[in-house]
């Protein structure tokens, strides 16, 4: 096995605490062993060159070597004490490592099933067949094969942790910080193992709390928990008997006292005793209380961030902490109390930033620390007092800012050579500017906000600086000359500096920001007794455009003349501009667009001119912009900048008018850029002279927007709206998509609304709100909802020259069938409808249902017939209208299954009514299938809206001659039926008949159905007069089908038929015979009328005029007349009878008398008296 990969680092558990060692590691010298050591020296040098051979020990001899420390030797896994060391136990070690090896294994593997070892960053060599688990990466064994380092930190481990140690007998490192691990300290991780010397489990998910007082071994020597969810409290506490010999005693009691007992320890350089624990970091938890008092060999304590952490400072127990190097409570700002440091002699570094101490900075005895690397007491520190740093020789890094009050003079400070970093802002320091005589290693530079005076030093002596910050001071004097190669910032903003800007400034080749602002002040001259303003003046050096790193420029405040020089337009990665305030004139140069990272561009109160730039190169970066005070600049300003929030002519309608910026907004939105055409669209044209746009005369207002057909896209923005004056907006013929915005309701002038053939969704509840329109078109959207919500003017309000461009149908939506959306759209109003195929229609709104209607029509149709049918009865009995001569089944129709209605049979009737209800539903199929509203049917849209302009074609070919043909080819089909049926309603009415009624109403009304539903169903489909025809004839067809179902019943039932076919005849002749008597006795009525006129006439002239009968012959006469005419129409009766009884030709008898009225006939077709 390699030795370079494999490093034995495992300690007997019994063997002495080894501290010292871990010490010497750092590099630390003077601190004399007191306890026996187990040495781990990783290279020869590490232990004076006392290397001893393995090649006796065991199986493994002359494989491998061990380098030990002076006084200990290999005894196979570890180094041990020569004294105690025999050869006997090496037998016994291998024979242990053997047994443990397998469930060592076991627990590797356990760790990677359970932190999702598969997705690992580093997991090479994990459960592969054939490679030793000594061999996985990031694991360490002893000698012998047992695992002694555990090494996974940053190598995405997911899941629970588990005990490891607990297994792992001579595991004694553990590093798996930065993952997400996730375990309950200490029931699921416990760090009181004696053989772990190292843990770092920082950056997990731990929780629990430290509370239990042997959470911590004694042996432990470093431990970070860092940044975890760790609570509760850290105290833990030991036997201190135990740990320490009886010689330290006197130590032992100071301890116990709970702080450093001088007279015990004196001057001694050996850590008192204690736990061997170095280094402890718990920043970033929860934890609420910690005590370190027995920890005397800390070395690192880190407990910032801990938000939950209330405790006075003394609490901490850091006054025992003698060899304490770094002290880092950062952020922990419940901790309070006296800061007292003065007596760690070995500190380092120190972070108090960001807590909330305070007192004189002179009684934490910080200044007494020469050892002190790195002090910070910025952030919401409150120190006050002298703080004299100038002597702290072996300062790197110093950072006093925040809110803290300190004072010093700063004039003598020149012994500060190791010094880097320097942070005295807002403090009170004075004096002039002399520190940089010996520091040339200085890099930061911060003493903004203090009050230091006299002149700027030369900046020659600053060769190595990269940030320096004077401003907010009192430095007065001109700007020396620049040359600091490495300087990146650069500020000396609000001082009281002179003179011109030195053309150096291109020696700053690296530099990013230049703060020279703010210098301008009214100052009083004792020798003219005036006010006069002093600051930088002069030009803006031309070389400024060597500065090519440059990123942020601040020259505004100041007294600069002249123009804005070119030369900026090769700062490319310029992204703030500052010249506010300042005499500057002439124009902006317009080569300033160029500079694509430009964000902020403040030139406002100057005595610039000409027309603003569009600072296009860097208009999506632009933040800020500022151009007021420049009465000279011409207006309007680029759309783009008016877009800007922070613009301060934005408000300006001269320079940023609101429409522009709404159009220019609309353009955006909709990808102006892909438009067919976008003639002059974000052009510096007025946007009234824009593609598609139209205003007033005065150009004041947008009154229309038009681009129909125009490669439009995207979503209607809210801004369009802003346009409070539009009147006409036409996006048809786009692909405008999503909701109509509630904005809409804005556009209070809006008239003319043509949004069709898009993509929209969704209509608005707010366009209500909006009054005025004249014309919406909609059609071919994907809309849903209610279109009602629209209020549109009717004719007569709207205004006489727009209503002469209207088209014909003002209102149009997508409220036919089909339609491509689950909820469908509705429009009650709408004069015309489409629907997904884009076809359309004027909507034919039924006020019922198709079998609802039919049933209607039936009734009105009974009811109507039933007037007629008692009127024409009134009529008859009072003898205005005579009885017909017909007989019931000539007018049913011998061939028809309606005279069956005539007949007795039962099942006549049931088929009768049966085929009656057939063509009923036949009749109401079309009609439903006629219906506008029913998707499924056969209504065709017959109209269509082009795209290219707002008017609808009609393309159905029916005109009034294909109706008159209608008209004719209906009439010849049905009249006959129809006057048939009126036949059997008259012989119903005058004779009484409800067969008659029945027969003729059903026959009736069939055929007023059978024309309603030729009508309705060719007006809902028939798109010329061929097809009018066509469907017409089919439909008659089913008026045919009593007939059919006749022919029917004929070829199954023959017999059958003749049977109900004689019943009734026998019922027609019936009537027939009802109707002669009545004849007879109506005749007989009128004989006798006439023969009492006579006989009145004669009884008058009879005695006066000659050769007239005698009045009282007349009478006998009249009266013998009548017996003779009563008898013999008795006969003729009774002939008759007999006659219809054999079914035989009616036969003519004589009376007795010679003057008869004539014979009488009978048939079965007719009923008439001769």
């Amino acid at each position: 096995m390699d030795t370079r990969t494999r490093r034995v680092r495992v300690v007997a558990p019994s063997r002495s605490p080894w501290v010292l060692l871990f010490l010497s590691c750092l590099g630390l010298s003077g601190l004399p062993r007191h306890r026996h050591l187990f040495c781990l020296a990783q290279k020869e040098e590490q232990c004076a060159g006392h290397m001893v051979k393995s090649f006796d020990c065991g199986a493994n001899a002359g494989k491998y070597s061990l380098p030990c420390c002076s006084g200990h030797a290999c005894d196979g896994r570890f180094c041990v004490d020569m004294e105690t060391a025999g050869g006997g136990n090496q037998t016994a070690l291998l024979l242990e490592a053997e047994a443990l090896r397998p469930k060592e294994r076991e627990v590797l593997v356990r760790l990677y099933e359970e932190t999702s070892g598969g997705k690992w960053n580093r997991n090479g060599g994990w459960l592969e067949d054939g490679i030793d688990q000594c061999q996985w990466e990031g694991v360490t064994c002893t000698e012998y094969g047992l695992v002694a380092e555990i090494t996974l930190g940053v190598n995405n481990m997911v899941g629970r942790l588990f005990d490891l140690a607990a297994s792992l007998t001579y595991l004694h490192h553990i590093d798996m910080h930065a993952n997400q691990l996730e375990a309950s300290l200490p029931s699921d991780f416990r760090l009181n193992h004696s053989n772990l010397r190292y843990i770092d489990l920082s950056k997990n998910k731990l929780t629990g709390n430290l509370s239990d007082k042997s959470s911590i071994h004694e042996s432990l020597l470093y431990l970070d928990l860092s940044t975890n969810l760790i609570m509760g409290r850290f105290e833990p506490k030991f036997d201190l008997m135990k740990l320490c010999p009886p010689s330290s005693n006197e130590t032992l009691a100071g301890l116990s006292a709970g702080g450093i007992n001088s007279n015990a320890i004196g001057n001694a350089t050996d850590p008192p005793c204690g736990p061997n624990l170095a280094h402890i970091a718990l920043g970033s938890n929860q934890i609420a209380f910690v005590n370190v008092t027995h920890f005397t060999s800390l070395r690192h304590l880190d407990l910032s961030k801990n938000a939950a952490l209330e405790q006075p400072l003394a609490a901490l127990g850091i006054g025992n902490l003698m060899f304490l190097e770094n002290l880092t409570l950062a952020k922990s700002r419940l901790l309070a109390g006296d800061l007292r440091i003065g007596h760690m002699s070995y500190l380092h570094n120190v972070d108090l930033s960001e807590m909330a101490l305070s007192g004189d900075i002179g009684s934490t005895g910080i200044m007494n620390i020469t050892t002190l690397r790195s002090i910070d007491l910025s952030g919401g520190n409150k120190f006050t007092g002298w703080f004299d740093f100038c002597d702290m020789v072996n300062l790197t890094s110093l950072s006093l800012a925040g809110q803290n009050s300190l004072s010093g003079n700063l004039t003598d400070c020149v012994n500060i050579g190791s010094m880097q970093h320097l942070d005295l802002s807002d403090n009170e320091f004075s004096g002039g500017f002399q520190l940089f005589g010996s520091t040339i290693s200085l890099q930061h530079v911060n003493l903004h906000r203090n009050a230091l005076t006299g002149t700027l030093p030369d900046f020659e002596l600053m060769q190595g600086i990269e940030y320096l910050h004077v401003g907010e001071n009192l430095f007065s004097g001109t700007l020396p000359d620049f040359s600091m190669p490495l300087l990146k910032d650069l500020n000396v903003s609000y001082n009281a500096l002179t003179g011109n800007i030195p053309t150096s400034i291109a020696n700053l080749v690296v530099l990013e920001t230049l703060d020279l602002s703010n210098q301008a002040n009214s100052v009083y001259d004792s020798s003219t007794g005036i006010r006069v303003t002093r600051g930088l003046r002069g030009q803006i050096p031309l070389e400024i455009g060597q500065v090519s790193f440059l990123q942020k420029l601040f020259l505004q405040n100041n007294i600069l003349t002249g123009t804005m020089p070119e030369s900026l337009a090769r700062l490319t990665y310029l992204g703030s501009l500052n010249l506010e305030d300042n005499f500057i004139g002439g124009e902006i140069p317009s080569s300033i667009n160029i500079l694509e990272q430009l964000g902020n561009v403040m030139l406002a109160r100057n005595r610039l001119t000409g027309e603003i730039p569009d600072l296009g190169g860097s208009v999506d970066n632009v933040r800020t912009v500022t151009m007021s005070g420049n009465p000279e600049l011409i207006p309007p300003a680029p759309f783009k900048l008016c877009d800007l929030d922070e613009l301060d002519l934005r408000s300006d309608s001269s320079y940023c008018p609101a429409e522009r910026s709404a159009l220019a907004t609309f353009y955006a939105e909709c990808f102006g850029t892909e438009w067919l055409d976008n003639t002059n669209w974000l052009t510096e044209k007025h946007h009234c002279e824009w593609f598609g746009v139209t205003c007033d005369e005065n150009y004041d207002h947008v009154l229309k927007l038009e681009l129909k057909s125009n490669g439009v896209a995207g979503r209607i923005p809210e801004a369009l709206f802003k346009l409070t004056s539009l009147t006409h907006l036409d996006l048809n013929d786009n692909d405008m998509r999503g909701e109509i915005p509630e904005s809409i309701s804005d556009a209070k002038a809006l008239q003319w609304l043509r949004l069709s053939y898009n993509r929209l969704t969704t209509l608005p509840d707010s366009i209500s709100n909006v009054t005025n329109l004249a014309l919406v078109h909609l059609q071919n959207n994907r809309m849903e909802g209610d279109a009602n919500v629209i209020n549109l003017l009717s004719k007569r309000d709207i205004p006489k020259d727009l209503l002469e461009t209207l088209p014909p149908h003002r209102f149009i939506s997508d409220c036919g069938d089909p339609q491509d959306v689950s909820d469908a759209f509705v429009c009650l109003d709408c004069d015309m409808c489409c629907n997904a195929l884009e076809e359309c229609n004027v909507p034919v709104r039924q006020r019922f249902p198709p079998w609802l209607s039919t049933i209607i029509l039936l009734i009105c149709c009974f009811v109507g017939l039933s007037v007629v049918w008692w009127t024409i009865r009134i009529l008859t009995t009072k003898r205005i209208l005579s009885e017909p001569g017909y007989s019931a089944i000539e007018s049913a129709g011998e061939e028809s299954v309606y005279f069956f209605f005539l007949a007795d049979s039962k099942i006549g009737w049931l088929v009768t009514v049966a085929t009656l209800f057939v063509q009923i539903a036949i009749f109401g199929l079309f009609l439903s299938a006629a219906s506008f509203d029913n998707g499924d049917g056969d209504f065709v849209y017959s109209w269509r809206c082009p795209l290219n302009t707002p008017e609808c074609n009609d393309e159905r070919a029916v005109t009034a001659y294909g109706w008159v043909m209608w008209a004719f080819l209906v009439t010849a089909a049905l009249l006959d039926d129809l006057i048939r049926g009126c036949r059997l309603l008259f012989l119903s009415s005058t004779r009484g008949s409800t067969k008659c009624f029945i027969s003729g109403m059903s026959l009736v009304g069939i055929i007023v159905l059978a024309i309603y539903c030729s009508f309705f169903y060719n007006q809902a489909i028939a798109m010329s007069n061929t097809e009018l025809i066509v469907n017409s004839v089919i439909l008659l067809f089913v008026n045919e089908f009593d007939e059919q179902v006749h022919g029917i019943v004929g070829i199954l039932k023959s017999r059958w038929l003749e049977e109900v076919q004689e019943e009734a005849e026998s019922f027609s002749e019936q009537l027939c015979h009802e109707h002669v008597r009545v004849s007879m006795m109506t005749n007989i009525d009128e004989k006798e009328d006439d023969s009492a006129g006579d006989a009145k006439k004669s009884s008058v002239y009879g005695a006066n005029a000659s050769g007239m009968r005698p009045l009282s012959k007349v009478n006998v006469g009249s009266q013998e007349e009548v017996t003779r005419l009563l008898q013999s129409m008795q006969n003729r009766i009774e002939v008759l009878e007999r006659n219809a009884a054999f079914q035989s030709p009616p036969t003519s008898q004589a009376g007795d008398n010679e003057e008869d009225d004539g014979p009488i006939t009978q048939g079965t077709s007719s009923c008439t008296i001769q």
